[in-house]
């Protein structure tokens, strides 16, 4: 076996593309000492997926004890901790966050403890999209629906929602505040809010904004030199075409114009709608899931029943009722 010395020609060579390596080592790197990689000494940005489970789960727990009049014992307490905390960083905060604004409308802490938990192991956004629609439904400064509505209509595009939550916040309120305005649509505010969440819905395997796409759509079959279709018939309409995806609105109406045009079909109105609603059905854009379509190709559209009892009440009593949303 030979033994390099430090005189052997072998050393030096050696040692010089040692220290040409080290030229182009990247000028943020240093050597790591003992205990320079331990989770305590490395900065919050570096760690961009850091799960605190056990903190969540103390905070969880300790916040359900502290509240014996949810009346649960310590090993449910236990039990739903841990629940929490497979949610991670922020899951106690969110739980609590959600648990207590139903607590506030006078909902059943077991009805609200489910919800909650599933929120918590939600990312952030689902739980902001469940506040803000809840409470924009239920107060009665804004669409004044009844406790049950609210919570079917925020759970389905939260929770429920399989598209990108923040999208379906936004696209709610735009509908909301499109359909209560009297210079556009004008309808009652329980009947936008449950329509509004409706459409928001059934356009979740887009993960796109179609809101601005059913105005379009809607204010074209609505204007004088167009369709001049009456206000249910171009909701209904509308949203058909945007169930079709976001540029389902450029087919249609490219599709009705040329339709109604002497130089091109020159069909009636009636007939172009069909055509246009049937050619834009061919979109598909960025679609998992088909809509529903009817025996004879006709889409499966949910009506427009007017809304009762629209007159603000304690929270929980009727307010509108919960059975538009699914009709």
């Amino acid at each position: 076996m030979k033994v390099l010395t430090r005189n052997h020609p072998s050393i030096y060579v050696f040692g010089a593309g040692l220290a040409a390596l080290l030229i182009f080592l990247p000028t943020g790197f240093c050597w790591a000492e003992d205990g320079d990689d331990r989770p305590e000494n490395r900065l919050a940005s570096e760690i961009k997926d850091r799960c605190e489970s056990t903190k969540e789960f103390v905070t969880a727990f300790e916040y359900l004890k502290g509240h014996p009049e949810i009346g649960l014992s310590d090993n449910e307490n236990f039990k739903i901790a841990k629940n929490i905390a497979k949610g991670c960083t922020g899951a106690a905060s969110r739980f609590a966050k959600t648990f207590e604004l139903l607590l506030k409308v006078e909902a059943g802490p077991r009805n609200s403890m489910q919800i909650a938990v599933d929120l918590a192991n939600k990312a952030q956004e689902y739980s902001d999209t469940f506040t803000l629609v809840f409470t924009r439904c239920f107060l009665a400064e804004y669409l004044d629906l009844d406790y049950k509505t609210s919570f079917a209509l925020a759970k389905r595009l939260s929770v429920d929602y399989a598209g990108n939550p923040k999208i379906a916040a936004k696209d709610f309120m735009r509908f909301v505040d499109f359909c209560v305005d009297d210079k556009e649509v004008g309808l009652s505010k329980p009947m936008c809010g449950v329509l509004a969440g409706r459409i928001v819905q059934r356009t979740q395997n887009f993960r796109a904004q179609v809101a601005e796409e059913f105005i379009k759509v809607y204010r074209f079959l609505t204007a004088e030199k167009g369709p001049a279709s009456p206000t249910v018939k171009a909701l209904e309409v509308a949203e058909n075409v945007v169930a079709q995806g976001p540029e389902a609105s450029d087919n249609f109406i490219s599709a009705y114009n040329y339709a109604i045009d002497h130089d091109g079909l020159s069909f009636t109105a009636q007939k172009a709608l069909d055509f246009a609603q049937n050619l834009a059905q061919n979109t598909w854009y960025n679609s998992h899931d088909k809509p529903v379509m009817g025996d004879e190709g006709t889409f499966n559209t949910p009506a427009l029943t007017p809304l009762k009892n629209q007159t603000s009440k304690k929270p929980i009593e009727a307010r509108a009722p919960a059975e538009s949303l699914d009709h």
